[in-house]
């Protein structure tokens, strides 16, 4: 640095003492420093605060009198004997995490406007209530409430736009909220009342657009809840764990549903989807929901349609979404396609005890029967065209006891048949081991299952280095494409040889016409 430049700075931080810019002041234990000529922040403390304590509109720095106007980063940090704080009336803004460690902060008084909020401001506080009506914030920053346990009461500024990600997170005791008076805003943002465990209902504008990814999150209390007509997003997550909710109706002009925006609503009994939805197949939207009976949507609706409750695309040659609740009084009866059901399409559902895979389906899902139950055999119908099952696609089935996979399957993903406790016999008819991941069945189906393979194909499988896993590989498998049915001791189920399940005639002495049959497991000839 040249002689001149260093003059320059020199005579530039003169000037800024002589203006009594960064100049400080302390009264009753808080720090002002000069920001202007005229105006001046508050930047910390100087000792302990207690009580009740009060930041001057105007103080005196360097013979200046200085108006008040922010809180800076930080400035009462940590501050937890303070119990209420008097603001000057008129607060530019206050900046992030200003009273971050106040936990036992009860109120804020004075308080008329400020126009900027900083991110996490008021975190962790115990403010029970706020009045913001009159502000002229039209944005905040993140989680300004965020954590304020003992809030009840808040009142948001009227210009605000956006309400930004986690505002009020973990504000559990936050009750009924009306925010119908914020005509300007547009968006909720992530996360925005996550946790806010205590509020019954919300009342949204219907100005809002968009719900951001968890944006009611955890309101276990969320009974009731009118969605705006403007809305045309909901994002992933947004209404998970709300355990109250037990009617949802979207609104008409709804085209987004993100990933599991519904996830755990297990009081969730009937939902009315939107005429513009799209893109939801692959979505989940109902995971987790056990008590779900009835999906509806509008007949204007081009790519979705409801029948009795399912969700089926606009053709019916696809499941989209089973209702889990619906499927203990009727069982989901799959599509002759080739893409019965999209992912996640029978989650949580009740099944038959033998479920047949169409003859034309060439690929089982992702999750397609995660979590279902009563299942306990799994097989293709005869001349099945099955090639490949995706990762986790049966995958937590407890009662599956047989898994019968055609000749023509020739890869299985990973997790594929994780957490079926309970098989005992896994058959497959190719002569060629499919592709399988490590995790595509679980150590204890390795260690306990028996893995019946083609005649003559044992040696082939033992020596493939994930197949070989299976401590009991024996080829008894069938030649053939009739599948094998779990034991059904003492019902005498019979079934013809495209699966179908004809009666209960298998019973010595019951009259059955003349064929072939499958009682058992077994091929019989009457």
């Amino acid at each position: 640095m040249n002689t001149n430049r260093i003059f320059l700075v020199l005579f530039a931080a003169l000037g800024l003492a002589l203006n009594g810019w960064g100049q400080t002041v302390t009264k009753a234990g808080i720090i002002y420093t000069a920001t202007s000529e005229n105006t001046a922040s508050v930047t910390g403390v100087s000792n302990r605060l207690v009580g009740t304590k009060t930041i001057e509109s105007q103080v005196g720095i360097s013979g200046k009198s200085c108006r008040v106007n922010a809180i800076s980063f930080q400035a009462f940090a940590g501050q937890k004997y303070l119990r209420s704080l008097t603001l000057p009336a008129q607060l530019d803004s206050i900046g992030n995490e200003a009273f971050i460690g106040c936990s036992f902060l009860q109120e804020l008084k004075g308080l008329t406007d400020v126009r900027h909020v900083g991110d996490y401001a008021f975190i962790g506080t115990a403010l029970t209530e706020i009045d913001m009506s009159g502000w002229a914030v039209k944005s905040m920053g993140y989680g300004v409430f965020s954590g304020c346990t003992q809030l009840t009461q808040a009142k948001l500024p009227v210009v605000l736009t956006t309400l930004p990600a986690r505002t009020f997170s973990k504000c559990a005791a936050l009750g009924q909220t009306n925010l119908s008076e914020l005509t300007a805003l547009k968006e909720i943002g992530e996360g925005a009342f996550a946790g806010c465990s205590s509020m019954t209902s919300i009342t949204l504008p219907q100005s809002v657009t968009a719900l951001q990814p968890f944006a009611f999150d955890g309101m276990t209390s969320l009974a009731a809840i009118s969605l705006p007509k403007a809305l045309a997003g909901i994002g992933d997550f947004a209404f998970r764990g709300c355990t109250a909710l037990s009617e949802l109706v979207l609104p008409d002009g709804l085209t987004d549903l993100g990933l599991s925006p519904f996830y755990g609503c297990n009081a969730l009994q009937s939902v009315t989807l939107s005429a513009r939805l799209k893109n939801i197949s692959e979505h989940y939207v109902f995971d987790h929901c056990p008590a779900l009976e009835s999906i509806s949507i509008p007949v204007q609706n081009t790519l979705y349609t409801s029948v009795e409750g399912v969700l089926y695309n606009r053709t019916k040659s696809q499941i989209i979404a089973w209702p889990a609740g619906l499927s203990h009084r009727v069982h989901p009866v799959l599509p002759a396609s080739a893409t019965p059901l999209a992912r996640g399409a029978l989650m949580d559902c009740e099944l038959d005890e033998q479920v047949w895979l169409p003859a034309r389906m060439n690929t089982l899902s992702y999750d397609a029967l995660t979590r279902t139950s009563d299942m306990k055999g799994l097989a293709a119908a005869q001349g099945s065209l099955l090639a490949t099952i995706e990762p986790r696609a049966v995958n937590y089935c407890p009662d599956l006891q047989v898994i019968d996979l055609p000749a023509t399957v020739r890869q299985i993903g990973e997790a594929a048949f994780e957490g079926c406790s309970a098989v005992r016999d896994i058959l497959t008819k190719s002569s060629m081991p499919p592709t399988i991941h490590y995790t595509s069945f679980s150590e204890d189906m390795f260690a306990g299952a028996c893995l019946h393979v083609r005649t003559g194909s044992r040696s082939v499988y033992r020596m493939q280095s994930l197949w070989g896993h299976f401590a009991n590989i024996v080829d008894d498998a069938l030649t053939t494409d009739i599948p094998a049915l779990p034991a059904e001791a003492g019902e005498g189920i019979v079934y013809d040889l495209s699966g179908r399940r004809i009666g209960e005639g298998s019973t010595p002495g019951s009259p059955l016409q003349k064929g072939v049959y499958i009682i058992r497991g077994r091929k019989v000839v009457k």
